[in-house]
């Protein structure tokens, strides 16, 4: 059975300490979406990731970009939303209520609203704590498996952007 997870971004980006050094909420999103794809959430391969962000992206929402054209690694199995004119606490509601099965729904947040509006359609719901910690130990067990992967630097999208400019300059 695969689950939809249906993420309150920046919910959990306030909870995660490791996001809270990024200079800026664009960084944020992108290194919260990269690290989730990263570990293939869950561990399978057929759940699908929906993140529901506030505000509106610059750009069209597609599974390849970040909203912001920030372009990610193609996973078709994550989406990123922006709720544009509602609140992104709205959106989810809208979305757990619109599904066909909301108790294939996994809801994470750590607003009591979201929470209490989600069990009572019978989606399931998730801390984003709870989720951190398992995006956590996902992450670690790679690295004690000493994988490539887990060894490589990120940049921040705005470092990559600086990187692009002085490419562009020096090459035309």
């Amino acid at each position: 059975m695969s689950l939809h997870f249906l993420i309150d971004g920046y919910n959990v980006i306030k909870q995660a300490d490791f996001l809270k050094g990024i200079p800026t909420l664009k960084d944020a999103r992108l290194s919260l979406i990269k690290i989730i794809q990263r570990n293939r959430f869950m561990r399978s391969k057929h759940n699908q990731i929906t993140i529901v962000f506030d505000g509106i992206g610059k750009y069209k929402i597609s599974p390849y970009t970040a909203g912001d054209g920030s372009e990610l690694d193609n996973n078709p199995s994550i989406k990123v939303i922006f709720s544009k004119g509602e609140s992104a606490d709205e959106r989810i509601k809208k979305i757990v209520q619109g599904s066909h099965n909301p108790k294939h729904i996994v809801v994470v947040t750590d607003d009591k609203e979201i929470i209490y509006f989600s069990r009572s359609v019978g989606a399931k719901t998730m801390s984003a704590s709870e989720f951190l910690d398992k995006e956590s130990r996902q992450s670690g067990s790679k690295q004690r498996r000493g994988t490539e992967e887990s060894t490589k630097t990120e940049l921040t999208y705005q470092q990559q952007e600086t990187i692009n400019q002085e490419l562009r300059r020096l090459w035309g």
